[in-house]
């Protein structure tokens, strides 16, 4: 479902099984959550929080806020569900493109776009740099 998403209907027609999501936690109470972390309370642990964008209810960890603490990052608005989806939506095309290396023009395949603007290098340069 990852890279080759079926809808429901294609799923059941090629014979696949197909089971639907749903959250496992009562929905929530999002208006729990503080603006800055370091206001965010103990009792966070306890709460059943609700997502912005599917509205399934999620918890925080003990570990979890104690990361967030450290790092100055507040309470996410979403599910781990919805951040995962993100994080992939932002990835890299599976494609590969030829391109040529930006310091050595030897022709090299990656997974960024000619149209892109990053500084494409193949490995021997980037070897090379970290010398």
């Amino acid at each position: 479902q990852e890279h080759f998403p079926l809808a429901k209907e294609e799923a059941l027609k090629k014979g696949y099984r197909w089971k639907e999501e749903k959250s496992e936690l009562p929905s929530a109470n999002r208006a729990a959550l503080a603006e800055d972390i370091a206001d965010t309370p103990d009792d966070i642990l306890k709460e059943v929080l609700q997502c912005e964008s599917c509205e399934r209810g999620y918890k925080i960890i003990a570990q979890e806020l104690k990361f967030y603490r450290k790092m100055g990052i507040p309470i996410p608005l979403r599910c781990v569900f919805c951040r995962d989806k993100e994080r992939k939506r932002r990835r890299n095309p599976r494609k590969l493109w030829e391109r040529k290396c930006d310091e050595c023009q030897k022709n090299i395949s990656t997974s960024f776009a000619p149209e892109r603007s990053e500084k494409i290098v193949c490995e021997a340069c980037y070897l090379a740099t970290l010398v």
